[in-house]
């Protein structure tokens, strides 16, 4: 090849590559400005607010839990009463019957 072919060869890849260079600072720059015009949507809400949202519910959760069993347990209490109470009473009416 011609020592001037190669040259301008060279000298054309290397206008190239700026060419590329440049356009690829053009795409980022009118990205990053697109970027920073565009509104951001920012929620009414921290990160705070919902932990502390989060552990009141946990324990809203344990208490009701805590109320459920205890109504299950007294329902047991209320139920052995009756069968007590019950019992006692067939066994005053027997007597009685005599």
């Amino acid at each position: 090849m011609d020592k001037s072919f190669q040259d301008f060869m060279i000298t054309d890849k290397q206008d190239l590559l700026i060419e590329n260079s440049f356009n690829t600072e053009k795409i980022y720059s009118s990205t990053n400005k697109k970027l920073q015009q565009s509104s951001v949507v920012k929620p009414s809400f921290d990160y705070e607010t919902l932990l502390s949202e989060n552990k009141r519910l946990e324990s809203d959760i344990k208490t009701l839990n805590l109320q459920s069993v205890l109504q299950q347990q007294n329902m047991k209490l209320m139920e052995e009463k009756l069968v007590y109470n019950d019992s006692t009473l067939r066994f005053f009416m027997d007597l009685h019957k005599v």
